[in-house]
């Protein structure tokens, strides 16, 4: 994909102005410019700070979010319990996640969309934003180091090694096990 910049205010003639618009990624005063964002959501509190992030973003009026829940296939809360009728508790999950992505939806200005897929996180968010051409991509890290990240796959480590746009993590907030860690001797 090609890019430019621009120094000054697009104008309608500016044929970095008809790129921009044509969807040709664009630097404005130096600041690239981002028209489709996946936003890859879990769950809160990590979620609002996710939304806290994008929101922060200096977006043109014509950028369009994507929100996106991925539901691990082998996410245990599908399964269902054996005297709950067999429709009744994925389409239960799926009405929490949609709404929870709703409550997400309002409080971003601009165009936006909701993705509610089930597979593989890391390849369902790279396969959404294929799709959807994103030239960003946010998610939430749970802050996973060490053998821990390699064990339990972390999803935002795959995300930036395989990502064919650019990828936004939002870090987890610390978490202390022992409140004396927090005072300094």
């Amino acid at each position: 994909m090609a890019g430019g910049t621009l120094n000054t205010p697009p104008r309608g003639n500016d044929l970095l102005y008809l790129l921009y618009m044509l969807g040709v990624t664009v630097q404005f005063n130096g600041v690239r410019v981002f028209k489709t964002i996946l936003v890859a959501i879990d769950h809160p509190p990590a979620a609002d700070r996710i939304i806290a992030a994008v929101q922060s973003l200096r977006l043109p009026h014509d950028s369009h979010i994507i929100l996106a829940h991925v539901i691990a296939a082998n996410d245990r809360s599908l399964d269902r319990a054996a005297d709950q009728p067999q429709s009744q508790g994925g389409e239960l999950i799926y009405g929490q996640i949609e709404a929870q992505l709703q409550s997400y939806q309002a409080q971003l200005s601009g165009s936006s969309q909701i993705e509610i897929v089930m597979g593989d996180p890391a390849e369902e968010i790279l396969r959404l934003a294929n799709i959807h051409s994103s030239e960003l991509i946010v998610l939430g890290s749970r802050g996973l180091t060490g053998v821990a990240r390699i064990v339990q796959q972390s999803v935002s480590s795959q995300i930036v090694a395989d990502a064919t746009c650019s990828v936004f993590v939002v870090k987890a907030l610390p978490t202390y096990s022992d409140p004396k860690s927090l005072v300094s001797d």
